[in-house]
């Protein structure tokens, strides 16, 4: 019985190693100098075109506003550029509110059976301790270099959680981009109408 409560004690702190390495590092990665987020959809049976109209739809609803929106889409080319503009929140409670403005650049690229979703041109606008607005740029602040400690194995507080913010945003983005493909789940009162006998009230 001890063995066994050991163990499962155990997977918690199992979880969060396996969590905390997911932002350690590489796990921003550097292109030529930059910082490029790259996320890859893969959907099977559905053409470029197909692709670029579900995405399309998706990223005009994603972006949609004055800073955030879709700023070039040629469906030829299966392209689309999106500025983007969001908040990331880092902590919230009744007395403070701690976040950061970020703005980005998405590219989409659409080919048949998949879309290729990347991230650059990164940057924060931050009003922490002081008045001033401090400005910051995800090469100056999100790499290896800036958010790790010499070993590698942990994240320095202030920078590390624009690090953790921005991976979690992206891989959200990713995400909510990849429900446009699937198709809409039957409400349960349809499904209760179509499996309901035709002659019973």
């Amino acid at each position: 019985m001890k063995k066994l409560l050991l163990f499962v004690l155990f997977i918690p702190s199992l979880l969060c190693a396996q969590t905390a390495q997911k932002y350690l590092i590489d796990a921003v990665p550097i292109e030529d100098g930059k910082v490029v987020f790259t996320r890859e959809i893969i959907v099977s049976s559905f053409s470029k075109d197909q692709v670029y109209d579900k995405i399309l739809n998706w990223a005009n609803t994603f972006f949609n506003g004055t800073t955030n929106r879709v700023a070039f889409s040629d469906k030829s080319s299966g392209e689309i550029t999106a500025l983007g503009d969001t908040i990331l929140v880092f902590k919230h409670t009744a007395l403070s509110l701690d976040k950061s403005q970020m703005s980005y650049r998405a590219k989409i690229k659409c080919e048949d059976e998949k879309c290729t979703i990347t991230i650059t041109g990164i940057r924060y606008e931050y009003n922490g301790s002081s008045d001033e607005i401090e400005k910051y740029t995800a090469e100056e602040w999100i790499t290896d270099k800036y958010c790790l400690n010499k070993t590698k194995t942990k994240l320095y507080p202030v920078t590390g959680k624009f690090r953790t913010k921005t991976i979690d945003f992206v891989d959200d983005l990713a995400l909510s981009a990849s429900t446009s493909f699937q198709e809409p789940q039957p409400s349960v009162l349809e499904t209760e109408a179509k499996a309901k006998p035709r002659n019973q009230i």
